[in-house]
């Protein structure tokens, strides 16, 4: 997007993108050597620049004549569930569940040991990362709008962004468009490579240092990282399709379960809807296979044309699974009781 504009017509663009990745997936490594540096590595430093290029990309950019196209496709027919099912591509609702990992570890390495003080510490953290971030895509939907008449057709955001920003701020703001890149993609690497670490070094006891953990996952997105931007989006955007949905119901329950105390049955049987209807979804719209009554049940629920029949299904089975595991439960409990007396 920044970089290859730069590259020579003789060079081949393959080895440059592999050169880049390198450089890109050994600094990663290097900051996630040291969980106990992360803080102040990402937090004091690569975050607060990152956002200063965004705001300042966004002014320049805002002074360019409004070109504003009209709307097309599901964008005209249903924007607001066109928007939502794009957002997938992002992934920050699945990278949130990991992250909110990063922010709790952190919290404790300084010191705080109490569960409350942990989790009103990380609410605090979430509440602020989530308005920043609001206001993030706010600033770029409004790059979007306003260039949206002038570079139809794009294949994909970023090429948006990489236009706007050489017609605002001509070549030289392609340099700007790299460190912003840059920054955003590094910050987002490191914190999902030493979740991923830590995570996995402790689901196996230790088997495999949390060194290793860092050195396989950083060589594992480095190979990947070498396919490209296009290529990549058409593999996961199916992925996503199917592990999206799930992600916000459990941030969904885990948000409301202090209230509600769901028991186990709600998460199982609501994680199967979310994961299971997003599938049989995937495979009939983008794999082209029929599932015998499955096809046909998955489209004739509730929002189904627009990918969302899991939706209705998933809040539905948690209404009536928790109400019948509490009385469940109820019952158990004055039978043990009863039994005891």
């Amino acid at each position: 997007m920044a970089i290859a504009p730069y590259v020579p017509e003789t060079f081949s663009l393959s080895l440059a993108r592999l050169l880049y990745t390198a450089i890109f997936f050994a600094v990663a490594f290097w900051v996630c050597l040291k969980p106990n540096k992360l803080v102040a590595r990402v937090g004091k430093y690569l975050t607060p620049a990152l956002l200063l290029l965004i705001v300042f990309m966004f002014v320049r950019v805002m002074s360019l004549p409004s070109n504003v196209a009209m709307a097309s496709g599901n964008y005209k027919d249903a924007p607001l569930v066109a928007g939502f099912l794009a957002g997938y591509e992002t992934m920050d609702a699945v990278a949130a569940l990991n992250f909110g990992f990063v922010v709790t570890l952190a919290i404790k390495r300084f010191g705080v040991e109490d569960k409350k003080t942990v989790t009103s510490y990380t609410t605090k953290a979430g509440l602020l990362a989530g308005s920043v971030l609001f206001l993030v895509y706010v600033m770029l939907s409004k790059v979007g709008m306003v260039t949206s008449n002038a570079f139809a057709g794009s294949e994909n955001g970023a090429v948006v962004l990489t236009k706007a920003v050489r017609l605002a701020l001509g070549n030289s703001g392609l340099v700007l468009l790299a460190l912003i890149f840059t920054l955003a993609c590094l910050t987002t690497c490191i914190g999902l490579i030493s979740s991923g670490s830590e995570y996995f070094c402790s689901l196996f006891n230790n088997k495999l240092s949390y060194r290793r953990w860092v050195f396989l996952w950083t060589f594992f997105s480095f190979v990947m990282a070498n396919f490209g931007l296009n290529k990549l989006l058409a593999f996961s955007v199916p992925l996503l399709t199917v592990i999206y949905p799930v992600a916000l119901v459990l941030i969904f329950m885990g948000v409301t379960n202090n209230f509600v105390k769901y028991s186990k049955y709600s998460y199982k049987f609501s994680a199967f809807f979310a994961v299971g209807l997003p599938l049989v979804s995937v495979m009939s719209s983008t794999f082209k296979m029929t599932i015998p009554f499955l096809t046909n049940f998955e489209g004739s629920l509730p929002f189904a044309s627009y990918g969302l029949s899991w939706l209705l299904p998933s809040l539905a089975v948690i209404f009536v699974v928790e109400p019948v595991s509490k009385l469940f439960q109820y019952n158990k409990s004055r039978l043990e009781a009863k039994n005891y007396v």
